[in-house]
């Protein structure tokens, strides 16, 4: 052979080999780290790894193994390796990708954010996003692109449920700002500015105002236990508030421990956990376990087997605490069995050795 060749890892790299030096092993795998910078764009890094070498193109390879300013939505990908050293060759590059997300555009306020008028109500839209687009709807519909472009205040004549999004090109669409405005009946008008304050008052004490809040769906899954009556499976909650009584759950030899954010594992809810996204519970369960105790010094273990019984020799000290799995009535024709779990491995005792 000659004493170099060409090595092409990749489509990115045209590397010198020297035959007669030895290879490296690559480093190992690894994910990038990408950090926002405010909403502007992202710092990305390169997991270090001692004396190896970094690359954001394949092709040029430093110490350097952070990229500033990554545009939202960019695809970026590092690489790295061992590099060449005194007997060594480069060792093969490994490479990670990720796609950068893109930021939200703020979410549109109203102005004002609802509440009821007597003849007609002049509604402003505004985000905080500059250069973002704001659409709405009037019918309660959820807004998209497709809806009417705001360009100017709105006139509400009749009762309606304004519903916007702001929307900006390079960024995600922002949440969805909903704001009611009912038209009061005629009678209603009649009335003096004062007595519609007392009675706008007196409505905001007991009840809290959510005109422009978004409203949450909790659903709740029994995981395993007995099905809830359809009005508890799910509940709204309006956005930030606490998500209040939750549903009891059943379930046959088990006992109910709550509701996780997670099947298994996750974190416990309380009726004060406040909620901000839509959410799925789930019901916990821990199984009922019956005890049983071994009443003589001396016992003799058997194993279950579908015709017989086959003995396991074994001294128990008496007074032994062991979980009953399951129980054999002789109904008077011999003693009756236990099934018992003793050091995670199941086994039966007779009965004259065990106290239930």
């Amino acid at each position: 052979l000659a004493e170099t060749a060409t090595h092409n890892p990749s489509l990115q790299t045209t590397d010198r080999v020297d035959t007669a030096n030895k290879n490296q092993p690559a480093p190992d795998e690894f994910s990038l780290v990408c950090v926002a910078n405010g909403e502007e764009d992202y710092t990305v890094t390169i997991p270090e790894t001692n004396g190896a070498e970094y690359s954001f193109d394949g092709t040029n390879w430093s110490a350097e193994n952070t990229m500033e300013g990554c545009a939202p939505g960019e695809t970026v990908t590092g690489y790295k390796r061992m590099p060449v050293r005194s007997g060594y060759n480069a060792s093969r590059a490994v490479s990670a990708s990720a796609v950068l997300p893109l930021f939200h555009a703020k979410t549109p306020t109203a102005t004002p954010d609802g509440g009821s008028f007597a003849d007609t109500v002049t509604v402003t839209l505004s985000t905080a996003t500059a250069g973002a687009d704001i659409y709405y709807t009037l019918d309660g519909s959820y807004p998209t692109k497709g809806s009417a472009l705001y360009q100017g205040p709105l006139t509400l004549s009749e009762t309606a449920t304004v519903k916007a999004i702001a929307s900006k090109s390079g960024m995600a669409d922002s949440e969805v700002l909903a704001a009611t405005f009912t038209k009061l009946p005629k009678a209603a008008e009649d009335k003096t500015a004062e007595d519609k304050a007392t009675e706008d008052k007196a409505a905001e004490d007991k009840t809290p105002d959510t005109n422009s809040q978004a409203m949450r769906l909790v659903k709740f899954n029994v995981n395993g236990g007995k099905s809830l009556k359809k009005p508890l499976r799910q509940k709204q909650v309006a956005d930030g508030n606490a998500i209040g009584r939750l549903p009891k759950a059943s379930r046959a030899k088990y006992i109910f421990k709550g509701w996780y954010t997670k099947k298994i594992g996750g974190k416990k809810i309380t009726s004060n956990t406040k909620v901000t996204k839509d959410m799925a519970l789930y019901a916990h369960w821990q199984k009922k376990v019956r005890y049983g105790y071994v009443s003589s010094a001396v016992g003799v273990w058997v194993r279950a087997k579908p015709s017989r019984f086959a003995e396991i020799s074994g001294y128990m000290k008496a007074g032994r605490k062991f979980e009953i799995l399951g129980y054999v009535n002789n109904k008077g024709k011999g003693n009756n069995w236990y099934r018992l779990k003793l050091n995670g491995k199941t086994a039966w005792v007779n009965a004259r050795h065990v106290t239930a």
